[in-house]
């Protein structure tokens, strides 16, 4: 099954504006978030019960909203990685 990866920002892209991954059926929201940044070269990413995602500078969505990591992934969602704006 296929997962749309959508970045924003200053991430580059160096398979398409908006390439997909193939996932295995079955995969949970974790798996296919921490194959993403592997297959990117974005770093490591883990998730804590209380804080969310974290990877550093980098904030990810699944489908527009918070990441449910041990939710299934689901032909057609979507990712969505970029840095978030800060200032003032």
């Amino acid at each position: 099954m296929r997962v749309k990866v959508r970045f924003l920002g200053n991430i580059p892209s160096t398979k398409g504006k908006e390439p997909y991954i193939e996932v295995r059926e079955g995969a949970k929201v974790y798996e296919v978030v921490e194959e993403i940044f592997k297959s990117y070269g974005l770093g490591s990413i883990s998730q804590k019960e209380d804080l969310g995602w974290t990877s550093g500078y980098l904030k990810v969505l699944w489908n527009g909203r918070e990441p449910k990591p041990k939710a299934m992934a689901m032909d057609g969602d979507e990712v969505l990685i970029f840095t978030p704006l800060v200032g003032g």
